[in-house]
């Protein structure tokens, strides 16, 4: 586990997040990014073609990938349909 997930870990239990790693609902819970390995291939939806290099987690649940820029945007302005 690395020291980003122990330090996201360890605010989901201060502000009372149960079911980590099981559950995740990215509405209700804290959103942060983790790193992909560099090996990863996978490319950006967002448009710009690059490598996805990022992942957006929810309660230790990755819930969607991107580039840095396109995971900032998704943590910072959460999606509302």
């Amino acid at each position: 586990m690395s020291d980003r997930e122990n330090r996201a870990r360890v605010q989901a239990a201060i502000a009372g997040q149960a079911d980590w790693g099981t559950y995740g609902n990215a509405r209700e819970h804290l959103r942060y990014a983790m790193p992909v390995a560099p090996t990863s291939r996978r490319r950006c939806s967002c448009g710009c073609g690059t490598r996805s290099t990022h992942v957006g987690c929810v309660n230790g649940l990755g819930m969607m990938s991107g580039c840095e820029l396109r995971v900032q945007r998704w943590i910072k302005e959460p999606a509302v349909r």
